[in-house]
């Protein structure tokens, strides 16, 4: 299980650092082209310069294409995981239905601020819901419930 666990855990970091990155940059960027006139002494790292090519509307429905990829990366580590640790392939389909849900949870989070007038809230909420699928937090709670089966069900 350790070989399995700390390899993972590495890429997982690595995802997170990484989406981390990308997402700081894209923000500030947008930020920049949304207040043309903000004065601010942080740069665009140079392997991102190709960003700058990018409208305020392009960057900001990006990050949505951008959150999709990310979270795809950390179902497919958790999928690899969940496959290596477990022989039932009914877990990994949890493990997909996880995400499923959690990303309709997500939108109708979001489509609730939509249609109600409570953006805020409602977008607040749908980000977490995200964040829990850009982060090893799914994979943290679906090894320990699915070992808890295994003992429940041999």
């Amino acid at each position: 299980m350790i070989r399995v666990l700390i390899p993972a855990a590495f890429i997982l970091l690595f995802l997170g650092y990484f989406r981390d990155y990308i997402f700081i940059n894209i923000n500030f960027l947008s930020g920049v082209k949304y207040y043309p006139n903000i004065i601010t002494d942080y740069k665009l790292p140079q392997q991102l310069f190709f960003l700058n090519a990018f409208t305020y509307e392009q960057l900001y429905y990006g990050k949505f294409l951008v959150t999709m990829l990310f979270s795809a990366s950390f179902l497919v580590v958790s999928i690899i995981v969940i496959k290596k640790l477990f022989s039932s392939l009914t877990y990994v389909k949890w493990t997909v239905y996880t995400y499923i849900s959690l990303i309709v949870l997500s939108g109708v989070f979001y489509t609730y601020g939509m249609l109600f007038n409570d953006f805020n809230n409602g977008y607040k909420l749908s980000r977490v819901f995200m964040g829990f699928l850009q982060s090893p937090f799914v994979l943290m709670v679906l090894v320990p419930a699915f070992k808890i089966a295994e003992k429940n069900n041999p």
